[in-house]
């Protein structure tokens, strides 16, 4: 495979169809996995470091279930993976039971969707890890890094998992969980960039100018390198160069297919982007921007939720933004709950401005969604009117800030009235 670029290993993912532009609070409790069985053996505490050892020749990963990091042992052969996990915290060792399932989409056949099953000593299953599209872990595409999904079949939560091969030289940051080449390279991008809590996992974020009048100018830097995945056959990746389509290498200009970008401030617009990976660009699918060409112009990174919190005082006012339904925009009905899910209290329903804004203060990752704390402020006067009102108390709680496509609820005026 032809490699870009062998220096420059954290890209952008741009959203190609429409986009341009906290863990849980509840510990993992011991109590659930007393007398964990690995193999048939029970293991003491002492043991279970190096009870993998009887599964043979395992690949060892450290990572993180959610915030809790964990060491993982696993075996592969052509039909079958299983192995053992445990807690850097308590370590007693877990066995896990895995199944494989061919995906036959993935890269021509070429990876696995992967099962794991955590049961207890009855034998019922009561934790499963799932894992798309995983590279066989010896194989032509075995990768050092590998993501995928806790769940509490019985209380129904979920956690992010965040894997790293042991034998890696990479670095994997302990608050994002991105992976970079060495903790240097996690310093300086977190001093370049933006992001509430250090957090980057399934968030959007703006791009933007140092200079303000830069960003009222330029939105998207020109000259700035995008290349288009084609085929691991062949010539790998496009190059889109001053709205064109050529087969090389070199710079280019803003690709003419991607969206429109958003009005963040008056005269003030800003390109959306919805996803960072840490890998060279020839493992990569889609559209990428390489990181080290927006440090060229002097462009950086701005979490949206960071925004949103920032500038709650300074715009307008923040409403129910529309959502497109059925190929028809409608304005979204946003719930305020008591605590961050969904089986929760809901305090208001609010689903137009005319009754007064929301204003965000915090937001946090809770069972792999984002959630924000807002306060809604009813109108003592109509927005942009003298009409007085009678003022109802604020309401303080919390709502889902993305809806099911990804796109925020809330909206503001950038021009006020």
């Amino acid at each position: 495979m032809k490699v870009i670029s062998t220096n420059i290993h954290i890209l952008l993912f741009i959203a190609i169809s429409f986009i341009l532009f906290s863990c849980g609070n509840n510990e993992l409790k011991t109590e659930e996995y007393k007398e964990p069985i690995i193999l048939n053996k029970k293991v003491t505490d002492s043991e279970a470091i190096t009870t993998s050892t009887n599964l043979g020749d395992t690949v060892t990963y450290f990572g993180f279930i959610g915030d809790y990091e964990i060491t993982v042992k696993l075996l592969q052969s052509k039909a079958f993976i299983s192995g053992i996990y445990y807690y850097n915290k308590y370590k007693k060792g877990i066995n896990l039971i895995g199944k494989i399932e061919n995906c036959e989409e993935c890269r021509d056949g070429g990876c696995d969707n992967v099962t794991f099953t955590e049961k207890n000593e009855k034998g019922s299953a009561t934790i499963e890890w799932y894992f798309e599209c995983l590279d066989n872990l010896e194989g032509e595409y075995s990768s050092d890094h590998i993501e995928g999904v806790w769940t509490d079949l019985k209380n129904e939560i979920k956690y992010r998992i965040v894997l790293l091969k042991e034998s890696s030289s990479k670095y994997l940051h302990p608050e994002s969980k991105m992976i970079f080449e060495t903790k240097n390279m996690a310093d300086v991008f977190f001093k370049k960039h933006q992001f509430l809590n250090n957090q980057i996992f399934g968030k959007r974020f703006y791009l933007l100018a140092k200079n303000n009048e830069k960003q009222e100018e330029q939105p998207l830097p020109t000259g700035l390198p995008i290349r288009i995945f084609d085929s691991f056959e062949g010539s790998e990746y496009t190059v889109v160069k001053n709205f064109k389509l050529v087969n090389d290498y070199d710079t280019l200009q803003l690709l003419e297919a991607l969206p429109f970008h958003n009005e963040i401030g008056y005269e003030i617009k800003a390109f959306l982007f919805n996803k960072i990976t840490p890998f060279s660009v020839s493992d990569q699918y889609g559209t990428t921007i390489e990181l080290t060409e927006l440090d060229k112009k002097k462009y950086y990174m701005l979490d949206e939720l960071k925004w949103l919190i920032d500038n709650s005082d300074r715009v307008f006012g923040y409403f129910p933004s529309d959502q497109k339904v059925n190929d028809e925009y409608v304005v979204s009905v946003v719930s305020i709950y008591s605590e961050p899910n969904l089986k929760s209290k809901i305090l208001i329903k609010n689903g137009t401005e005319d009754e007064g804004f929301f204003k965000v203060r915090e937001a946090k990752l809770v069972n792999m969604e984002y959630w924000a704390l807002v306060e809604f402020k009813y109108h003592s006067i109509l927005p942009c009117t003298d009409t007085e009102v009678e003022p109802k108390p604020t309401v303080k709680g919390w709502i889902k800030i993305y809806e099911n496509e990804g796109n925020i609820v809330l909206d503001h005026y950038s021009r006020g009235c």
